[in-house]
């Protein structure tokens, strides 16, 4: 049984914020955080992939709510299978679709990155940044393959993988910046 987690905040003087949540309120947090960096959207007309600020959100997720960060994801993503407006521009989804291997990359990106953190290898900037890269490169290859599918093959990475790159790119070090100061500064006791 899980029990109630104590979010510790350690601020300049040693003060510290004290916080404790549920382990179901910390997961249907996880939930909508996910929600909301799926609305950070913008479409791109050759291609039926939105960038949007969910990889953001996953990287962000995996490093910081540990055991919980994967079933948060898998649930928002059923919750978009379901037929709920949660995923990329409040739309739903479907169980195979365009879009359909980056979602399910994500999930799979989520565990990676989680296990590579519980292993030891995101204890610096660059460790962090190398895992959140990880999570990427998984993220990418299912999107494409699923996406190859749906797009001539001839413009599969002009439609899946090289309009993304730049942003990717600074989400990542957005990313792995937000992680390291949040675990230099949080704790959270379970």
């Amino acid at each position: 049984m899980m029990k109630n987690a104590e979010l510790c905040v350690t601020q300049p003087g040693n003060l510290e914020l004290r916080l404790s949540a549920p382990w179901w309120l910390r997961l249907a947090y996880g939930v909508f955080f996910l929600y909301l960096m799926a609305q950070i959207t913008i479409p791109l007309p050759w291609t039926p992939v939105p960038i949007t600020g969910q990889t953001f959100g996953v990287s962000c997720m995996a490093l910081i709510m540990g055991s919980l960060a994967t079933p948060a994801v898998a649930i928002y993503w059923l919750l978009g299978l379901c037929g709920l407006p949660v995923l990329a521009g409040a739309s739903a989804g479907v169980l195979w679709g365009a879009k359909s291997g980056y979602l399910l990359g994500m999930v799979i990106a989520t565990e990676l990155m989680r296990r590579l953190k519980d292993k030891g290898f995101a204890k610096t900037w660059w460790g962090i940044l190398a895992v959140l890269v990880s999570g990427e490169i998984v993220i990418f290859t299912l999107g494409n393959f699923v996406l190859s599918y749906f797009v001539p093959r001839g413009h599969l990475l002009m439609a899946g993988l090289w309009p993304f790159l730049p942003g990717d790119v600074v989400k990542i070090v957005a990313a792995a910046t937000v992680i390291y100061h949040w675990d230099r500064y949080v704790r959270i006791k379970n």
